[in-house]
């Protein structure tokens, strides 16, 4: 094969030889790494229904998600603490709403408390929603493990 092209500045350019192709299929994780986030995503609404007060955060909702993120995934067993992990960064978003309140009732400190507010609303963001994905991974991981022992029974015929 040899493909031919004049440029602007009148110089040819010739290219030759072989193009090998690949398939540019995703792999397993890649096509339904969006399930885990959805989850995620949909616990949000729960999660802030159910916290009254942003001082306590209820994470029972990402939990869910967390289990149902391990039933859907459950086959691959691989994959199955990543999406349970996906599935708590992203449900854990709504301590952000905590840490802004916090911010929010020191905006009439001086300076340094407020700059102390704000690193330690970012520190109790990033500590909480690390602790939301670990413990939505826990779930998924009960969760995995319901799906492939229900899988199991179904395919034996018990």
């Amino acid at each position: 094969m040899e493909l031919t092209k004049v440029l602007g500045n009148g110089t040819t350019c010739v290219l030759s030889g072989t193009m090998n192709v690949t398939s540019n299929t995703p792999s397993f994780q890649n096509r339904y790494m969006g399930v885990d986030v959805l989850l995620g995503i949909a616990s949000i609404p729960f999660t802030l229904i159910l916290t009254a007060d942003p001082a306590i955060i209820n994470l029972s909702p990402v939990l869910v998600a967390g289990f149902a993120s391990g039933l859907y995934y459950g086959t691959h067993s691989g994959s199955v603490k990543r999406a349970g992990l996906r599935t708590g960064a992203v449900g854990g978003v709504p301590v952000v709403w905590s840490s802004a309140d916090l911010v929010a009732s020191e905006l009439s400190a001086p300076l340094d408390v407020l700059a102390l507010a704000i690193v330690v609303g970012v520190l109790w963001s990033l500590f909480v929603i690390t602790f939301s994905a670990l413990l939505a991974a826990l779930c998924a991981l009960a969760g995995g493990r319901v799906s492939r022992t229900v899988m199991g029974v179904a395919q034996r015929g018990d």
